[in-house]
């Protein structure tokens, strides 16, 4: 049986993670349109350690024409580094995938 402390401590992390993943979408339209490192959404003050598993929530259910892109971060000499970058865009195919 659950107790109320842990009743209390539910509730406090589900609030914890609901406040985390309007971090990351606030950060994605505050940069609408701009390329953001992967790292910056699992910074302590937007994401979290969780950040980039909050980036695939908020993918999930976006509405239509909205998603998600992701892509390998360019390099000075157009190399593909290993590190992700992400941006969020309009579209006015609603059954667009993501590219990457």
């Amino acid at each position: 049986m659950i107790d109320r402390m842990e009743i209390v401590q539910l509730q406090t992390d589900m609030a914890h993670r609901r406040t985390k993943r309007e971090a990351v979408w606030r950060y994605l339209t505050d940069h609408m349109g701009e390329w953001v490192d992967a790292h910056v959404f699992t910074h302590p003050s937007i994401g979290g350690s969780e950040g980039l598993r909050r980036l695939r929530e908020i993918r999930a259910s976006l509405p239509p024409y909205w998603r998600i892109e992701m892509r390998r971060k360019p390099g000075p000499n157009g190399e593909r580094f290993h590190e992700r970058q992400y941006r969020l865009a309009r579209t006015d195919n609603p059954s667009a995938k993501d590219c990457g």
